[in-house]
């Protein structure tokens, strides 16, 4: 699963002009890839944790601004939900708060 998620994040990185390119391939990410992403971000397995935490960061970096109701419900549900859940451990918590201060510490991007 972690080495599936490295490849989608490098696959994401490198195919970024033709998501920006292709309508059909922007929907492609939006219901396939993206619905898939969101059932698998809320994990207790830290590896899998942060690599799907690296791959928000990747997507709010660089497809903001074609993705920002999909990233949105991601960070509703899965961030804020986490952060609620009493399944999601202390270290888990200290980790996403974390990522979040990096992802909103430049205000711009918001």
């Amino acid at each position: 699963r972690i080495h599936a998620l490295k490849l989608l994040a490098f696959f994401l990185e490198e195919c970024r002009s033709f998501f920006k390119n292709d309508v059909s391939a922007l929907v492609l990410l939006r219901r396939v890839v993206f619905t898939s992403f969101i059932h698998s971000a809320i994990t207790a397995v830290p590896a899998v944790f942060k690599t799907m935490f690296r791959l928000h960061e990747i997507l709010w970096v660089q497809y903001r601004q074609y993705l920002k109701f999909e990233i949105g419900v991601l960070l509703d549900i899965g961030m804020v939900g986490l952060l609620q859940s009493q399944f999601c451990t202390p270290p888990q918590k200290v980790d996403l708060l974390e990522g979040l201060m990096q992802m909103f510490r430049n205000k711009a991007a918001l």
